[in-house]
């Protein structure tokens, strides 16, 4: 006698929620944005100026290379914000600073 197996569970997961379908697409933003930042660096560089930071670190047209540098943050900003692992990482550098306030 061959018994049957049957699979009844369902294929292809559960419908994502609203909050996590927001994330996904406000990370990708944000990475579009940094992205543009990286590649019209001229034209961020003429909306905001020249940066008094980035000229005395980096040198002549240091203000191109830090917000090219910027653009990349933000890149990676949007990476963790798709992936969910912005709130984490905040946590992980925001909880040793404010340990002293916990209740005793």
């Amino acid at each position: 006698m061959v018994e049957r197996l049957v699979y009844t569970e369902k294929v292809g997961g559960s419908i994502p929620s609203a909050r996590s379908v927001m994330r996904i697409l406000l990370g990708i933003v944000v990475m579009i944005v940094g992205v543009l930042m990286v590649k019209h660096v001229e034209v961020v560089a003429d909306a905001l100026g020249p940066s008094a930071f980035a000229q005395k670190y980096f040198g002549g047209g240091g203000s191109d290379s830090f917000y090219k540098l910027l653009g990349f943050g933000v890149i990676i900003l949007g990476m963790l914000i798709t992936t969910g692992l912005f709130g984490e990482i905040l946590l992980l550098l925001l909880v040793p600073l404010f340990r002293g306030f916990a209740p005793q």
